[in-house]
């Protein structure tokens, strides 16, 4: 587990050890639904949404190609197929080709943004298999909501969102925020490394990509949109 805020004894009402062990029983429970996503053009992280397999990832981790594998913490992987994609919310859905044959643990969706000071966790593969056949946990906190920096890809609209103290690393890309809940806050995506901020898409944009990303569409920068099964490129 790694931590990157501060804290006081105001902070662990019921003391730092039992907030020790609720830490630790919550990465235990996150891993389960962290998912490693291999793509076209390079490998990160994924949140599974539901007991079908639906993964939620970056639209960087996946770019450029309708398939990618899913690999859960346990070893097992699946072919899945790019359900839709948006570039400019560096967002996209998986869904396994073949349905599972029996139900995963899945992450249950936060009903609003985190605020100013919560405590956060975050999940993923940094490094990719080469450093950890499991994903790891960070613990940060939130450092303000929007009004963070540019992405090193210009198209790429980070403008909303959430910064915090988290530790996130290449390969954790597409990987989950999320509360001491163990609901899920949002997807991270970059970092700002000059102020050590992490940047990750909120839960409201997550959610609205679920509902809109659908059939192989693809969203462009500028909001132009494809729709490869209408309209076959």
């Amino acid at each position: 587990l790694c931590t990157s805020a501060s804290a006081s004894a105001a902070d662990f009402p019921g003391g730092a050890d039992a907030f020790e062990a609720e830490l630790k029983d919550l990465a235990k429970r996150s891993r389960k639904r962290t998912v490693l996503v291999f793509g076209l053009i390079g490998l990160g992280s994924g949140a599974v949404v539901d007991h079908k397999g639906t993964v939620v990832t970056n639209a960087h981790v996946c770019a450029g190609a309708r398939y990618a594998v899913i690999q859960w913490a346990d070893g097992r992987s699946v072919l899945a197929e790019r359900q839709g994609i948006d570039y400019a919310a560096d967002l996209a859905i998986l869904k396994p080709v073949d349905p599972l044959k029996e139900s995963v643990p899945a992450f249950s969706l936060a009903p609003s943004a985190p605020v100013k000071g919560q405590w956060v966790m975050g999940a993923g593969f940094p490094g990719g298999l080469r450093t950890t056949s499991e994903p790891t946990t960070s613990l940060g906190r939130v450092l303000g909501i929007g009004g963070g920096p540019e992405t090193p890809i210009a198209f790429l609209d980070y403008s909303d969102a959430i910064r915090s103290d988290m530790a996130i690393f290449s390969g954790n890309s597409g990987g989950p925020m999320f509360d001491l809940q163990g609901r899920l806050l949002g997807i991270n995506g970059a970092v700002d490394l000059e102020n050590a901020i992490t940047l990750t898409i909120p839960i409201d944009v997550v959610k609205a990509r679920l509902r809109s990303l659908k059939d192989g569409l693809i969203v462009l920068p500028g909001n132009q949109t494809l729709r490869p099964k209408s309209n076959p490129i």
